[in-house]
């Protein structure tokens, strides 16, 4: 009857030798079916009854296995049907869904069988080697290099290297009782043997290597609304399970789609997803205009929790993917929407994302004019890392995972971006926390952080008294086994703002620096001067003021050496810091050698140098000395160092003890007594009115000579009155 299969034309004629052809309906007397197509099919034209009773995943297979055949795409723009026991239907050619809507079974669900699988029709190639291309295939195969001649001939090839024998990555914590992976990387190889995809180590062997072919047009999947069970079965073997579309072809564009649950129905599974999204081994993929959602992972109690991460997409090996438009949001009862390994030249553009979640080996991150919700950004690699115009609902911006050493190799910019902590916990930009644990690689913060236009936006919690920090890093600088953590060469802060509370920022605290290893930069301090090779610079940034009731000074930024430790060689952290108009900055700076330089900004506290001297040039510029001290006995702004000390265009202030001004105590400072002591360089130093109000209530005249060192004074000259 006319339209019962689809619209389909066919030809009806005696049972031939193909009358077997899967794709061939049989008829009453012998007769067969054979389908005339126009350039495209559909699903009915293959059986399907779209009844809600049968699984038309039969029907919907056998279209795309005859689609694939016939190089045709499969254009079926409305209708609903239900897929039950059918699985790994595969594609090959273009798909328009349109508004037909897939009800699918999860309960059917067999573990590593996804319902739909993108597959390329070329399939990889392992490169064989003689000896001598294989020792100058590895010669040339190193960080920073851009043409490998020995892969000429595989121009238009996703290439993959791994070496099974040098395993890194170790993963941190007794529950992943020591696992690695194998050295592996990943790039894509143009014309003349120029790849794409920085190559971030060194070979010195491999186990495998391998060719997977990239396809020379863009495979397009669209459209579509699929709706899911929620009953994903238990234990099936273990393991993450596939479900949804896996895509394993390169240059494929998956997009206007929308994932959900059907209604009334709830997510109860016990078994972790791998994602309703998957790649493998793909080069340039697009996801765009999605809308999935995360699953649940941390129900309440303890009886309905799944045992490890689960996942809206995931995969491993990805090589310049991109989300676009991509929504998936969801409360702390749901798990990251995404979680993947080894992905690298990875975008993110205007998206509103639970969580963004590169486990290991994240290269090259771009996160652009999107939302990250409640499980935040967390990563580990390296390449760059840059994010804008971005706002993240965590308690951190950044966190580099600290399973796999919280470790980020290359620089990370950040640029117009809102942090709004959801926890009343301490709040962070970037947080590098790695275990002291061997990861088998070399572990560090970054090596270049830059942040401009900064915002801890607490309109939702003004009355949080949590600590913000703009860096964590750990309290050790060498592990252990004698692994020396890196450090960033350069360090930038500016316009650092907090809205919708008072308390401010601190900087950052590194208790002990002796172990840590600035990349490419030498430096060197002795009693003559010295050479740095990192740089530390705050601009305005709102730090947070002293507290009357606070018993130990405020401290935003500590550099110390560790007890008893010494730099290790030239290649240790000697930094210039740099703080310009920055409220109330309390520095700590112990037995380090380092440049340090305040500009236009008021000082509450200040020490530099211990039982040995602080080395290195310190110098204040247009500054007010505003001490907040804490005992009535102690020194304010203690100083010793082998080296000069400025104070140009400075005010000094009436120290405050317990919220009260306490102009008596002046004469605790360690570079001024009244009438007594100047110290170090200064150039037209000024006491404030009510150091002068004091002085004149007991009666107390500044004598010529004091008032002429404070107006400019010499270290070589007498420090006495």
């Amino acid at each position: 009857n006319p339209g019962d299969n689809g619209g389909g034309m066919y030809e009806i004629a005696e049972a031939g030798n193909d009358a077997s052809s899967p794709f061939h309906l049989s008829l009453a007397s012998g007769l067969r079916a054979r389908l005339l197509h126009e350039g495209f099919v559909n699903y009915r034209m293959f059986g399907a009854k779209s009844d809600g009773a049968e699984d038309d995943g039969t029907a919907i297979k056998k279209a795309h296995e005859y689609a694939n055949l016939a190089d045709i795409p499969v254009i079926n723009v409305s209708g609903e049907f239900w897929i039950k026991d059918t699985r790994a239907v595969p594609i090959q050619t273009d798909v328009n869904w349109g508004n037909t809507v897939f009800h699918i079974d999860e309960q059917k669900n067999t573990g590593r069988a996804a319902n739909f699988e993108v597959l390329s029709k070329t399939a990889p190639v392992e490169i064989r080697f003689s000896a001598e291309e294989k020792k100058s295939f590895l010669k040339t195969l190193r960080p920073g290099v851009k043409l490998i001649p020995e892969l000429v001939g595989y121009k238009n090839h996703l290439i993959s290297i791994q070496d099974n024998n040098d395993r890194i990555g170790v993963r941190a914590g007794e529950r992943y009782n020591a696992s690695s992976w194998a050295k592996e990387e990943l790039f894509y190889v143009e014309e003349g043997g120029y790849i794409i995809g920085d190559i971030a180590w060194e070979f010195s062997d491999y186990t495998k290597l391998t060719a997977y072919p990239g396809e020379e047009h863009y495979l397009v999947v669209e459209g579509g609304t699929f709706l899911l069970s929620g009953n994903n079965p238990g234990p099936l073997g273990g393991g993450y399970h596939l479900g949804g579309i896996t895509t394993r072809r390169s240059r494929t564009i998956l997009r206007n789609q929308w994932v959900g649950l059907e209604k009334g129905r709830e997510d109860i599974s016990l078994t972790p997803r791998a994602g309703f999204y998957t790649f493998s081994h793909v080069y340039d993929v697009l996801l765009e205009n999605v809308r999935l959602i995360p699953w649940e992972q941390n129900r309440a109690g303890t009886d309905r929790d799944v045992q490890a991460g689960t996942y809206g997409i995931g995969g491993s090996r990805i090589l310049c993917a991109t989300f676009r438009n991509v929504t998936a949001e969801g409360n702390l009862v749901h798990w990251g929407v995404f979680g993947t390994n080894l992905n690298k030249n990875f975008r993110i553009e205007s998206c509103r994302l639970n969580r963004v979640d590169v486990h290991f080996h994240c290269w090259n991150l771009t996160i652009l004019d999107s939302v990250i919700g409640l499980r935040g950004i967390t990563t580990t690699g390296g390449g760059e890392l840059n994010i804008q115009n971005t706002t993240v609902y965590n308690n951190y911006f950044v966190n580099l995972r600290a399973d796999y050493g919280g470790k980020w190799a290359g620089p990370i910019r950040i640029n117009n971006c809102r942090l709004v902590p959801v926890l009343n916990q301490d709040a962070q930009v970037v947080s590098g926390l790695p275990a002291n644990f061997d990861y088998k690689y070399p572990i560090g913060i970054a090596h270049q952080i830059i942040v401009t236009d900064f915002t801890f936006d607490y309109t939702s919690s003004p009355d949080s008294k949590a600590t913000c920090w703009l860096l964590r890093f750990p309290a050790f600088s060498e592990t252990t086994e004698g692994i020396r953590l890196f450090f960033p060469y350069h360090i930038e802060f500016r316009n650092v703002m907090v809205h919708g509370r008072e308390k401010g920022v601190r900087l950052l605290t590194l208790p002990d620096i002796s172990g840590f290893s600035v990349v490419s930069r030498r430096g060197s301090f002795s009693s003559d001067g010295g050479e740095t090779n990192a740089q530390l610079y705050f601009e305005n940034v709102q730090l947070e003021k002293p507290g009357p009731d606070s018993h130990t000074p405020v401290q935003h930024l500590v550099l110390n050496m560790g007890e008893n430790k010494s730099y290790k060689d030239d290649r240790a952290l000697f930094p210039a810091v740099t703080v310009i108009s920055c409220p109330y900055f309390s520095g700590s700076f112990g037995e380090i050698a380092a440049n340090i330089r305040i500009d236009n900004s008021s000082l509450s506290h200040f020490s530099a140098g211990g039982k040995k001297p602080f080395k290195g040039e310190i110098s204040f510029n247009n500054c007010q000395l505003n001490a907040f001290v804490h005992s009535e006995t102690a020194p304010i702004f203690p100083i010793a160092t082998s080296q000069s000390v400025s104070f140009t265009n400075c005010r000094i202030s009436a120290p405050v003890l317990a919220g009260q001004t306490r102009p008596e105590l002046i004469d605790q400072l360690s570079f001024l007594k009244l009438n007594k002591l100047v110290r170090f360089n200064h150039l037209n130093t000024r006491l404030d009115p009510a150091l002068l109000r004091y002085c004149k209530e007991k009666g107390i005249t500044l004598s010529p000579k004091f008032i002429a060192m404070l107006k400019a004074h010499h270290e070589l000259e007498s420090e006495s009155v």
